[in-house]
């Protein structure tokens, strides 16, 4: 579960920031969650290395479907 949240406020923090919602009521608000540290994350770098990890995941994909395919 902790490193759920941590993947998720990684996500949220620095996208709200980004995108301008960035007031004092949801810095007080991330400040009482506990959450700040996130607010810091380059976000692109984030999104990056989501997509690399999903290039990654539908070749291995691929590949499976093709083994399979050829043992039918």
């Amino acid at each position: 579960m902790v490193l759920f949240r941590q993947n998720l406020f990684t996500r949220i923090v620095p996208t709200v920031k980004d995108i301008g919602l960035w007031g004092e009521k949801v810095r007080r608000g991330y400040e009482q969650m506990g959450i700040m540290q996130f607010a810091d994350v380059n976000i692109d770098a984030v999104q990056e290395n989501d997509q690399q990890i999903a290039k990654e995941f539908d070749t291995r994909r691929r590949h499976v479907a093709s083994v399979i395919a050829a043992a039918e």
